[in-house]
């Protein structure tokens, strides 16, 4: 790859601007597929892989996709405004929703545990312990939670109170 003026490279290697010069051009990106739009989500606001054939897919108006390929296996609603973040384990998800919900459930379309305005602000991360049987939330304030699905519980330990230092 070349970066800058090509008549600078040639010079660089020894090659005059009156030599013949074959340029081979290497397509980086496939040809674009066409899709009908109307089968798709508006505005993706997450992406998560399931396994080698699965996918799931939020968008912006709270809803949460499953996907094989081109097709939408499943969908349902998480919350009532976005989804900002999303994660699998096995057989499950977890979505977190600018609304302060956090919605649980399987990809068979079971819910397994929600929690609806429990936290202060928008919930930006969520994701799964190794054995799925607790997930974390964080919210845009800064609190963490930890939830429990079968029991509906949820933890939300007391932050400490973080001093700035200050470098020169």
């Amino acid at each position: 790859m070349i970066s800058g003026p090509l008549e600078d490279h040639l010079k660089s290697q020894g090659v005059s601007i009156e030599a013949k010069l074959e340029v081979w051009y290497i397509k980086s990106l496939p040809d674009p597929e066409v899709s009908d739009p109307t089968k798709l989500p508006e505005w993706v606001s997450g992406v998560q892989r399931v396994n080698k054939d699965q996918t799931l897919v939020s968008d912006y108006s709270g809803t949460v996709y499953l996907y094989s390929g081109d097709s939408c296996l499943s969908s349902r609603p998480a919350c009532s405004l976005a989804v900002k973040t999303l994660s699998t384990c096995e057989d499950k998800f977890i979505a977190g929703g600018k609304d302060r919900t956090v919605l649980m459930g399987t990809f068979a379309g079971e819910v397994i545990g929600t929690h609806e305005g429990t936290f202060q602000s928008a919930v930006e991360a969520v994701c799964w312990n190794p054995l799925g049987t607790l997930a974390v939330a964080g919210t845009y304030s800064g609190s963490v939670a930890l939830c429990e699905p079968s029991s509906y519980e949820y933890y939300i330990p007391k932050a400490e109170k973080r001093q700035k230092q200050m470098t020169t």
